[in-house]
């Protein structure tokens, strides 16, 4: 049976109620739903942070049975027309009896029967566009085209009949007016969380006030400390009404649990029943206290994005919470190039045991251990930590700005063969990785009220327990 696939696109900038009615009328209408917000153009003004755009569409059409969010183009680093759009979704459903169609507004085929639509004069090869895409035109009430205009291999369908415009919200927000019932209460909330839409600058550390604290909680069932707490907040555990993810465990427990519940785009309340715990709150508070804290402070993080190459020509794309490091796999010590931003910077080459980028919450892992600086979370910096270095190179790490863009080209790769690891992932006899900052996906890490990073940063760096001041 023919599945028909409707690639609903935009720039969702915010997404809005309509897309969401959108969405599900045409899913009760027997198709399935890719929700593709579009990549960075060059030609428009960044609004806000790419993954907060890739936050909201998560939040807005998640929850939709039979609707998927695709963020391929959203985490790509260029824009894609619909030319390469297409393409994508065509060698994805390679195989399978897939009928795909394209949503478009319609405004974009007003004055289609002379030619003067915005597809045949505006798009990138429109004309051919036009005549061989299969499209499905949503009506727009406010911008009506008469069916003279359609395209040859089209048809219309009704979908909701309110005019809503993702320009009109970004202007209510900068201007202080109400947009709340434009979008959807959880996007809503989001955005005065992220006081997106008033400034250019990324807010990265907010307050967080729940009405109401219902857990998807994730925990370590081998270590008894973790099972006594989550015994205790076994009432506070609601998975389908969640409005936060409670992990308790130690920091690897907490970068697993991002690593697999990022996309749900709720806070992380992490409890430590490990050992430093620098991801997680001390749960001693909340046992002496008996409650949670009403207030939470928010720190919003960037995963990251590694574009990995095997000796094979294989190519994979990964994300990582902590770190991504290329290593050797045999006693020869590696060998590889290093560049930032395609320019060569560690000369002739690095040589050592590895090669660590890491986040800010990564240098307290292996990156700290191996050395290199401690970064304040949150703090738009990326660390490049070399582990054993040639001495003869007189490097141990540089601290990056977080929109750079690290290569790392392996060298002698018979004799010296090389793995990416990434958290605690891997893949062998790699020749390549490319690292940088994600553009689709992040996390939100909340600490209690006060007990935020710069105390665990500071006995950090001084283990003897010499630093003992409580100031936050």
């Amino acid at each position: 049976m023919t599945r028909n696939v409707v690639i609903f696109g935009g720039s969702f900038d915010p997404p809005h109620l309509m897309h969401r009615e959108i969405a599900q009328a045409l899913v009760d209408q027997g198709y399935e739903v890719v929700a593709f917000p579009c990549g960075i153009r060059s030609d428009k003004d960044v609004r806000v942070d790419p993954a907060q755009r890739a936050t909201y569409a998560d939040l807005t059409f998640g929850k939709i049975p039979g609707v998927t969010v695709d963020l391929t183009d959203l985490e790509g680093t260029t824009f894609r027309r619909t030319v390469e759009v297409d393409a994508y979704f065509r060698e994805k459903f390679a195989g399978q009896e897939v009928e795909i169609f394209h949503a478009i507004g319609t405004d974009l085929i007003r004055g289609g029967a002379t030619g003067a639509s915005e597809i045949q004069q505006a798009w990138y090869q429109g004309k051919e566009l036009w005549n061989t895409l299969k499209f499905l035109i949503i009506e727009r009430p406010e911008k009506p085209a008469p069916v003279e205009d359609d395209p040859p291999h089209s048809k219309r369908v009704h979908t909701c009949s309110r005019a809503i415009s993702s320009t009109d919200i970004r202007n209510r927000i900068a201007t202080g007016q109400p947009f709340e019932h434009l979008v959807p209460l959880c996007v809503a909330e989001q955005i005065e969380r992220y006081r997106s839409y008033r400034s250019t600058v990324f807010k990265s550390v907010f307050s967080w006030e729940p009405s109401e604290l219902k857990f998807l909680s994730v925990y370590d069932a081998r270590n008894p400390k973790a099972v006594t707490l989550m015994e205790r907040f076994a009432p506070l555990c609601d998975p389908d009404h969640a409005t936060a993810i409670l992990v308790i465990g130690g920091d690897g427990m907490m970068v697993d649990a991002v690593a697999d519940h990022w996309r749900r785009r709720l806070p992380f309340v992490g409890l430590n029943a490990g050992r430093r715990g620098f991801l997680l709150n001390d749960p001693e508070s909340i046992l002496a206290g008996g409650v949670l804290p009403t207030r939470f402070d928010i720190h919003h993080l960037p995963l990251l994005h590694a574009e990995i190459e095997t000796e094979s020509g294989e190519r994979q794309e990964v994300l990582a919470v902590n770190d991504v490091w290329m290593e050797r796999m045999t006693s020869q010590s590696a060998m590889m190039e290093v560049l930032i931003d395609g320019e060569l910077v560690i000369r002739p080459f690095f040589m050592g045991d590895s090669l660590i980028c890491a986040t800010p919450n990564g240098t307290t892992a292996y990156a700290g251990n191996a050395g290199g600086p401690c970064l304040d979370i949150g703090s738009p910096e990326l660390a490049l930590v070399g582990v054993a270095p040639a001495r003869w190179l007189r490097w141990n790490y540089s601290v990056l700005p977080q929109d750079v863009v690290i290569e790392m080209k392996g060298l002698e790769i018979k004799k010296r063969p090389l793995r990416v690891c990434w958290d605690a992932r891997q893949v062998d006899h790699v020749t390549r990785v490319c690292v940088r900052r994600s553009n689709s996906a992040s996390f939100q890490l909340a600490y209690f009220p006060g007990k935020n990073q710069r105390q665990k940063r500071m006995q950090f760096q001084f283990p003897d327990g010499s630093f003992t001041n409580t100031k936050s």
